[in-house]
């Protein structure tokens, strides 16, 4: 969950934050080494429309979730005319959604 909120904090702000304890690659990781992915050591422009979030856990408990958001023109779009957007999650057809999507499910 930190890593999703990470993500829409900085995706919020159009800036990758820096990882503050990076300091060489491993060399082991060939892809690091090679310049082919990199580690980002200072504040970098979030460019693009898909951020990938990885969260491992004890355990071997993993978590991998890639988000895909609207194009920047488009979020500024909506920022101008916020006025005329209207979120209700609170309706009867929301609702009868929600009791077909949770009737099967074994408890």
């Amino acid at each position: 969950l930190c890593g999703i909120i990470k993500v829409l904090l900085s995706r919020r702000a159009r800036t990758i934050p820096p990882s503050h304890h990076f300091k060489t690659p491993n060399p082991e990781c060939q892809a690091l080494v090679a310049g082919r992915i990199q580690v980002v050591t200072e504040a970098t422009p979030f460019k693009g429309n898909l951020a990938g979030i990885n969260c491992f856990g004890i355990g071997g408990t993993s978590a991998h979730a890639m988000l895909e958001f609207d194009c920047i023109e488009t979020q500024r779009q909506l920022e101008n005319h916020s006025e005329n957007v209207e979120l209700s999650i609170d309706n009867a057809e929301w609702r009868s959604n929600m009791d077909l999507n949770t009737e099967n499910i074994p408890f």
